[in-house]
């Protein structure tokens, strides 16, 4: 659950009337609705396929709770659950239209884009072999799918690396998002997630000469930090 606003959280005595929003994919792009952020999903294509069925609400209870200085015991009431309703924000909303209309697809393009491929340039203007990634780890904290400590062998002569990442295993449309990084293993940030993405390292010594990069390293990162 990513419910940093406690709304389906309860804390009262009594009848009070709650609502909550459903997970959502807009028509065509696929659009992640603000609803879809407080669902968690790390299977599967991410995508809400409608219609939705409610098969089970499920009601956490704390055992304790702090009371300024002291963790007492939760009250063990039953929690009375009374009429569930379905709303919608539009009446047709709840139409079969509005079914078919989610099934809707960009089209995927039969060719790959012509991008600029840096890294290819990089591989006829480097001299020497380039660092090649050998693992990625998680950040200590805020691990959201957009962060990762890059580790590769140093390479021998290197002053500073570049860390390149592309979504193509060939390099084309690389961008540069490591830059005069000192030593392996620091913390490459503005990836996406969710995607297959390659990673490749290239050393440049004193005298500012580069190598070649180094293999595709695929990586494919979640969103595992639910408190944003």
């Amino acid at each position: 659950m990513d419910d940093v606003h406690n709304w389906s959280a309860f804390n009262y005595d009594g009848w009070r009337y709650l609502t909550f929003e459903l997970p959502a994919n807009s028509p065509y792009d696929l659009y992640r609705e603000a609803g879809t952020s407080f669902w968690g999903n790390y299977q599967g294509d991410l995508v809400v396929d409608l219609p939705l069925t409610l098969e089970k609400i499920i009601v956490e209870r704390r055992t304790h709770v702090i009371h300024a200085t002291e963790q007492l015991a939760a009250a063990p009431d039953d929690v009375l659950l009374g009429s569930l309703y379905a709303e919608y924000e539009q009446p047709a909303d709840q139409t079969d239209q509005a079914v078919l209309l989610s099934r809707l697809r960009m089209p995927v393009p039969d060719t790959p884009p012509d991008l600029a491929n840096p890294i290819r340039e990089l591989a006829q203007a480097g001299t020497t072999a380039g660092p090649e990634v050998t693992r990625i780890t998680p950040p200590e904290r805020e691990y959201d799918g957009r962060r990762c400590h890059v580790h590769f062998a140093p390479a021998v002569g290197a002053k500073t690396y570049e860390v390149w990442v592309a979504t193509y295993a060939d390099g084309r449309g690389a961008i540069l998002l490591g830059k005069d990084w000192t030593t392996p293993g620091q913390l490459l940030t503005g990836l996406s997630q969710n995607i297959d993405l390659y990673l490749f390292v290239v050393a440049k010594d004193a005298a500012g000469q580069v190598s070649k990069p180094g293999k595709p390293f695929k990586v494919n990162l979640k969103d595992m930090f639910p408190l944003k």
